[in-house]
């Protein structure tokens, strides 16, 4: 939901998980306990107020205009994906993200573009809580797999064939008919 707060003059978003979801209530908190860590980094949403576990759970976070990663997919006309540039700048600052949260103890095992908002510039933020243990197999494969190219990129290592095919495999389920291959050299 969106929400103004009067007190200090900004509008903010307002996550109310679901009735299911508030029966798992100490989950929802566990997730926000563990986003809060990440609030003030780049790429991640500023978390500002939780509502207690025994009440209605909901977190007060930053309002980030824009539209998710997958909205923003699935509006291009399919003769026309995203440029490739613009993929990059993204999944560069998410990996970076991940990096930093991974260097703080912090796993996000649910990364997919549904919780990937992209702001006007289209800078990507990675949603706070809402995470499925059943969606994360794939989701955790795929971030430990970014995560291992910056580390070599870091390194100036080159990728792996092993790599290349785990990218082939993650990115398509991930993102669907939206990413066009290109030459691996570049």
């Amino acid at each position: 939901y969106r929400a103004h707060d009067r007190v200090l003059d900004r509008d903010v978003a307002i996550k109310v998980p679901s009735d299911r979801e508030q029966t798992q209530r100490e989950a929802f908190m566990d997730d926000v306990r563990r986003a809060v860590r990440l609030s003030a980094e780049p790429n991640f949403i500023d978390l500002y107020d939780c509502g207690p576990p025994e009440a209605l759970a909901y977190c007060v976070e930053r309002l980030v205009e824009g539209h998710t990663l997958r909205e923003r997919i699935d509006a291009q006309p399919p003769a026309q994906p995203l440029p490739v540039a613009l993929l990059r700048r993204i999944f560069g600052k998410l990996v970076h993200a991940i990096v930093r949260a991974h260097a703080q103890g912090v796993t996000y095992g649910n990364l997919k573009p549904g919780n990937i908002i992209l702001d006007a510039e289209d800078e990507p933020f990675i949603l706070p809580v809402g995470r499925r243990a059943e969606e994360l197999r794939n989701d955790r494969r795929l971030a430990a797999l970014l995560a291992h190219l910056a580390e070599a990129r870091h390194h100036q290592a080159p990728p792996s064939a092993a790599d290349a095919d785990d990218l082939a495999y993650l990115v398509p389920d991930a993102f669907g008919d939206q990413v066009q291959p290109i030459d691996p050299a570049q």
